[in-house]
């Protein structure tokens, strides 16, 4: 759509951003996922095609995207917000300590404190492991505050980063519970499908070191 692509280039002369401009052709999520290898975060918007059934199907595109590459991808919703209130939601994954490498790179770039929740049910404190969570944003010079989400992951984290006014949710793209690699853990399926704010999902490529 050349009108999107207009917008797209005016938007970045009017932010002084540096930008390319690429045209492939062939399945969309497999060419997107090629062309990772040239880029250090994917953006895409969650509806697609489907943003009248995002709620029921997700869009085939992000699904694949999402589940394929090895680079974090940022999944975006509507409408837009300036980013300042960043979350990262973890679980002690693999996936989830990527996802807070991750963090600390936005909240870095972005000059952002950066709030934990850790997903527990049944609630246990795991107070060395977010102690451990806490030390590493702050090594970076972050201002960091943790917390403990009890109960169904799946309802209770939206309406966590909800109710805090949250503008971003960070987590892997897996949880402990994965079974087959193509299969979408069941809370990122869900949040995919239903967050009303940008996620940024990333798998355990991504891993720099753990806690």
């Amino acid at each position: 759509d050349t009108r999107l692509l207009t917008q797209f280039r005016q938007a970045c002369e009017k932010e002084g951003v540096t930008y390319q401009e690429h045209l492939v052709t062939g399945v969309i999520a497999t060419e997107m996922v090629r062309m990772t290898h040239e880029v250090d975060l994917v953006l895409i918007g969650r509806g697609g095609l489907h943003t009248s059934l995002s709620k029921v199907v997700l869009g085939s595109t992000v699904e694949s995207v999402v589940r394929s590459s090895p680079k974090p991808t940022m999944v975006a919703t509507q409408p837009y917000r300036d980013i300042r209130k960043p979350l990262l939601a973890t679980d002690g994954s693999l996936s989830a300590m990527a996802a807070l490498s991750t963090a600390i790179d936005f909240a870095v770039q972005l000059k952002l404190p950066l709030s934990v929740v850790h997903c527990a049910s049944p609630p246990n404190r795991h107070d060395a492991f977010l102690d451990a969570i806490e030390r590493k944003v702050a090594s970076q010079g972050i201002a960091c505050d943790v917390d403990i989400c009890q109960g169904n992951a799946h309802e209770d984290l939206v309406r966590y980063a909800c109710e805090r006014d949250h503008d971003l949710l960070l987590m892997g793209a897996f949880g402990h519970r994965q079974i087959v690699e193509w299969l979408l853990g069941s809370t990122t399926q869900y949040l995919l499908r239903t967050s009303p704010i940008p996620l940024v999902l990333c798998h355990a490529d991504r891993l720099y070191g753990q806690v």
